[in-house]
């Protein structure tokens, strides 16, 4: 998930939020195998903020499953490369690939 530009007031919406939550709820308790792992990238400052105080509250499991990145870092792109190579990763978070990924 390519997380550039969001903004906490104006991408916020309180009925999108507790709509995801419940969905979420449901997901990660009756299907926690449909999603191994989600990453963040790109994410704004202050979702690095407020991610290095919940990740302290919230379950092992969320951790394994979420992980904010900056990709372009070598280091913290060569996560990505468990899932996908290097030639998959859009030039937005870092890569070559000129193809959106909403077109694959």
């Amino acid at each position: 998930m390519d997380l550039e530009g969001v903004s906490l007031v104006k991408h916020y919406s309180r009925a999108a939020f507790k709509r995801d939550g419940k969905i979420m709820d449901k997901m990660q308790n009756c299907y926690p195998q449909m999603v191994e792992v989600v990453y963040l990238c790109n994410s704004p400052d202050w979702m690095h903020l407020i991610w290095a105080l919940v990740k302290h509250i919230v379950p092992q499991r969320v951790l394994e499953k979420v992980k904010m990145i900056a990709p372009q870092n070598a280091d913290e792109r060569e996560q990505l490369h468990k899932y996908m190579s290097e030639d998959m990763i859009p030039v937005e978070i870092g890569g070559p690939n000129q193809t959106p990924p909403s077109d694959w």
